[in-house]
């Protein structure tokens, strides 16, 4: 287990992006990990994913890292980069499925798929699609003109779910066996939408 953390330890340093950023992310994910009581409860939040099909135990893990850890200097530069950040190295925690971020389909870039090891029986794989949007205040808009907040994720679940839609229609879904596909949009530190989608 020990390897594992340094692994994950210097998965975040081969990002280069925002390094301020980066780092208090790095460094509580870190400490966290290390921690023997949540390496468990990661394990059985992956395992209720990859048998059961439910990502809301891991979701509730992750929820609680981002309310307890992130100070609000932290959320300012907080974008859908570092959401990613903090999902891959749980995800990557699974003994039944690897972890690929961004793979390159025929028609564009799903942010996360999660695929069965090797001689590992699990039943599913996962493409997730991940938003985030940060929250604002819909009475300080500048004019009418302005969206709110609410059109603001309104607009973003929509793009966000024609996106996915379109990657479950390629060829490089249909090789996948019994794939399922989450959209997931975290709004301010709240998960706003978790839904599967199903064609």
């Amino acid at each position: 287990m020990k390897n594992s953390y340094l692994c994950l330890y210097f998965y975040f340093q081969s990002f280069s992006y925002e390094k301020q950023y980066a780092l208090p992310i790095q460094q509580t994910v870190y400490y966290r990990l290390r921690t023997d009581r949540t390496v468990p409860k990661i394990q059985n939040a992956l395992q209720e994913l990859s048998k059961h099909n439910n990502p809301h135990p891991i979701l509730d893990l992750i929820k609680v890292l981002l309310d307890k850890d992130l100070s609000f200097r932290d959320a300012q530069g907080f974008d859908e980069k570092h959401l990613k950040m903090l999902l891959i190295p749980y995800f990557s925690l699974s003994a039944s499925h690897y972890v690929k971020s961004e793979p390159e389909w025929e028609n564009g870039y799903p942010d996360i798929l999660l695929l069965k090891r090797a001689n590992v029986t699990t039943k599913y794989n996962f493409v997730i699609e991940l938003k985030y949007v940060k929250l604002s205040d819909k009475n300080k808009r500048v004019n009418p003109n302005d969206k709110t907040s609410e059109e603001i994720v309104t607009k973003v679940e929509r793009e966000a779910r024609i996106q996915l839609t379109n990657h479950l229609k390629t060829d490089d879904a249909k090789r996948i066996e019994n794939l399922k596909a989450w959209l997931i949009i975290l709004v301010g530190r709240e998960w706003k939408v978790v839904e599967e989608i199903v064609l």
